[in-house]
């Protein structure tokens, strides 16, 4: 539309400036109008029936700064109106008077004492004469702007609160910054391990996030705020607190802040805004304050509870199998890593065979359909409890009750997740006895019938129910009364319900008391009275109303609730003595191990020694072939010898401790190979890349000596090629040792790692056939797995990973999670 044409501004000229309201003014007088209209708080104008201004009220000379005749200029009407805003406003304008409809726009008018735009909206209504023609626009303007902002508060509030973390603190201090319109916004927690000091965990400064900072609470306001919860200096605060090098050097003028406390009282942090002038106390700021540090609080102490789960995790897992659920780990892949021994007793098959199959092997089609969408949330990184009736596969179905923890790696990224199931049959049986006898209590109580007694306490008379009869098996020709109620009562708990009945009425609080009874034809039941006393004006107990339920099911179930807890610290100790009683056999093995070691050694050594002796003897009268049988006679001593220490080696891998050091792996391959004294027609190629570990550098020592001295000893030619390289393999290392020598052929991969085994005869190439059995036992006792590549042709590749040493690394080279660093 034209600027010139149809809208509430209009040059000004002779006759628009000369025209007064006159005929065309409402019915009231003039003066009286303007009157009226200037005790209004909104703008009021009007407008002819072309939509040209003709009048003002006061409202909008005070907040604008112009007069009637200034708004008349089109161009001095854009100096108030947001440019935003202007050829919305144009359009809608036009829009009302083509259609000779209500004209309704909100737009922001800039206010003239401070230059600050504010929302108003702006309502027009045409006043037709007697033909029906528009003679008259009459439209008011109201100021809006707190609801806008409050509005838009709430917005980002809605959108804050799908966020999680830092981002959720992010957008909440950024709100409420923007919302006070204050320069600075900050959250804070206590330093748990120094509650005297603070840092900031979302800061805003001058309309940008501000960087995390850690600063003494002494002196400050903020420590004010954690002892009295809130404070509002409203004026001057840098002179208040003079020690508070911050408010002085931003020249903070007021400061509002409210402390965070968790759900249980405990104080977690604060929230504060700050500003160079006095805080705008129209926008409500404590309350406004309040509000966000609710939600601050909340998840403050979301990220704790998820941070105390995670390491509780870690403590679980070392007692699974002493307890009576399973427990597994599962990854991404929905994949068994790790079942305790329950599984075996619940499926019938040892847990071995569960490792590496997924979900849906394990437990079956219908199961797996059931539980898919609790594995879906909690690989999403939601910790998931959920009850349901699993149709197990192979194994009677169960009542379940199973609780799904996320693992994060390093990143944050979920990497699988711990299940703990119970079987819960018998407490699903009990709670549904439970929730019917909680239905039965409150049918009878709408009912007023069913187990319902009344008891008039100064005449001591006493209404039961028909329902109250059969609970108690009482004929209905008994009178009821309380004596007659107390003698039903088993006399070990008569006295104590007495006493819980008094009790009530002196207090003036309810009843509710538990007892056994004798029923006539079932027996001991336990029973529970509650009741309510009502009393007259001068406080003494008038009457008392109340109900009785049967609670015999549940009292069976918290009893042998009692007693699975007996029998669990039963098996604990249990299981203390068999590991107390395994590390006394693991020690009188290795004292066998080395006796027998010794024992069998000696005559060895001294059957080498007589055989060189023979040899010494007769000297050059020794026949060849008899020369050549005593030293096939010391090689198989000397193999005896080499089987022995083998397998004395092999018996102690894992079963005693080894010191973890910092490791540089180039120079140990530098360090075995030299050790091995290698014929020098061999070459050997290390990469230059090797790590230095954090690692038990003894045992990675036996495993590279054991593949190299293999590679060597079993080469087909006098000269031979040996590379040796390695390369980051997740949160482990990968090492490889190639040699040029013969193949291995693949039927042969699985048992060369057999203990004894050997490719070749002992008497062609000497071998005891335990050194590849000790390196397999080292590397998957320490966590890693070794496998062989060979084609059979030409060539053999040994490829093992190297596991974290799971021990700190004292002098804090270690990174990558388990102490691995290049260079």
């Amino acid at each position: 539309m034209n600027e010139n044409e149809n809208h509430p501004i209009e040059r000004p000229s002779a006759s628009a400036g000369e025209r007064r309201l006159g005929r065309e003014s409402p019915p009231l007088g003039e003066e009286l109008f303007r009157q009226l209209v200037n005790t209004l708080p909104q703008i009021v104008w009007i407008a002819s029936g072309e939509g040209k201004l003709q009048y003002v009220n006061r409202q909008w000379t005070d907040y604008t700064g112009l007069t009637l005749e200034q708004t008349r200029d089109y161009s001095r009407y854009s100096e108030v109106i947001h440019p935003d805003d202007i050829d919305r406003l144009y359009a809608k304008w036009a829009e009302a008077l083509e259609s000779e409809s209500l004209y309704e726009a909100e737009t922001q008018i800039k206010r003239a004492s401070d230059g600050v735009y504010r929302w108003f909206l702006t309502r027009a209504v045409p006043v037709r004469d007697e033909r029906g023609r528009i003679v008259h626009w009459y439209g008011t303007s109201t100021d809006i702007d707190d609801r806008h902002r409050y509005e838009k508060t709430l917005r980002r509030l809605v959108e804050g609160a799908t966020s999680r973390g830092g981002e959720f603190f992010r957008t909440l201090v950024r709100s409420l910054a923007e919302t006070l319109r204050v320069r600075y916004a900050f959250i804070c927690r206590l330093d748990p391990e120094n509650p005297d000091r603070a840092r900031t965990i979302a800061g805003w400064m001058d309309g940008r996030p501000s960087a995390e900072f850690e600063y003494p609470l002494a002196g400050t306001p903020c420590e004010r705020v954690i002892h009295l919860r809130d404070r509002f200096y409203r004026r001057g605060v840098a002179r208040q607190f003079p020690e508070d090098r911050w408010l002085v050097e931003m020249g903070v003028e007021s400061y509002l802040g409210t402390s965070l406390r968790g759900s249980d009282g405990r104080i977690l942090g604060l929230l504060t805004v700050q500003h160079d002038r006095p805080i705008d106390e129209s926008l409500q700021p404590e309350v406004l304050i309040r509000i966000f540090a609710d939600q601050a609080a909340a998840e403050i102490e979301r990220q704790q509870t998820e941070e105390a789960l995670r390491q509780r995790e870690g403590e679980s897992r070392s007692i699974t199998n002493s307890l009576p659920a399973l427990i597994a780990f599962i990854d991404v892949e929905q994949k068994y890593h790790f079942v305790n021994a329950r599984y075996e007793e619940w499926f019938g098959r040892p847990a071995t065979e569960v490792l590496g199959k997924s979900l849906a092997e394990v437990l079956g089609p219908a199961a797996y359909e059931i539980i898919r969408p609790y594995v879906a949330r909690v690989l999403a990184g939601e910790i998931v409890t959920y009850k349901a009736l699993l149709p197990y596969r192979g194994a009677p179905s169960r009542y379940v009750e199973a609780t799904y923890i996320p693992r994060f790696d390093r990143t944050g990224k979920v990497e699988g997740f711990v299940a703990s199931v119970s079987d819960v049959g018998d407490r699903v049986r009990a709670e549904e006895a439970l929730r019917e006898s909680e239905e039965r209590l409150r049918l009878a109580q709408r009912a007023a019938g069913a187990g319902l007694w009344d008891w008039d306490i100064p005449g001591d008379r006493v209404t039961w129910s028909e329902e109250y009869y059969r609970l108690y098996g009482v004929d209905r020709s008994v009178m009821p009364s309380y004596k007659n109620w107390l003698e039903s009562i088993e006399p070990a708990d008569r006295e104590r319900v007495d006493r819980a009945c008094r009790d009530a009425l002196e207090r003036h609080a309810d009843l509710d008391v538990e007892f056994r009874i004798h029923h006539p034809t079932r027996g001991r039941r336990w029973l529970t009275a509650i009741g309510r006393t009502f009393y007259d004006v001068a406080g003494n107990p008038c009457r008392m109303t109340g109900i009785a339920l049967d609670i015999t099911e549940r009292k069976r179930a918290e009893l042998r609730a009692r007693e699975r807890e007996e029998e669990m610290n039963r098996l604990n100790v249990s299981l203390r003595r068999f590991t107390d009683e395994l590390a006394w056999r693991n020690q009188e093995l290795d004292r066998f191990a080395h006796v027998v070691s010794h024992d069998l050694k000696a005559p060895l050594r001294a059957i080498a020694n007589l055989s060189v002796w023979i040899e010494d003897d007769l000297g050059e009268g020794v026949p060849g072939e008899t020369r050549q049988h005593l030293e096939l006679l010391r090689k198989r001593v000397y193999r005896l010898e080499n089987l022995i220490e083998g397998l004395l080696q092999y018996s102690r891998i894992g079963r005693f401790p080894v010191a973890a050091e910092v490791t540089d792996v180039g120079r140990l391959l530098e360090e075995a190979i030299d050790s091995l004294q290698p014929p020098p027609s061999f070459v050997f190629a290390i990469a230059p890349d090797l790590p230095r570990l954090f690692t038990k550098r003894l045992l990675l020592w036996q495993v590279f000596t054991n593949l190299i001295s293999n590679a060597i000893k079993h080469h087909d030619r006098g000269a031979g090629r040996i590379e040796i390289g390695g390369r980051p393999a997740g949160d482990r290392y990968e090492f490889t040792v190639t040699d040029d020598g013969p193949g291995i052929a693949p039927e042969y991969h699985e048992r060369i790692f057999q203990i004894f085994h050997t490719l070749k005869s002992r008497d062609e190439r000497e071998n005891t056939g335990i050194g590849l059995s000790i390196v397999r036992k080292i590397v998957e006792t320490e966590g890693g797995k070794i496998e062989v590549e060979s084609e059979g042709d030409r060539g053999t590749t040994f490829r093992f990973t190297w596991p974290e040493s799971g021990e700190d690394d004292p002098d804090g080279e270690s990174g990558r999670g388990f102490g691995v660093f290049l260079g």
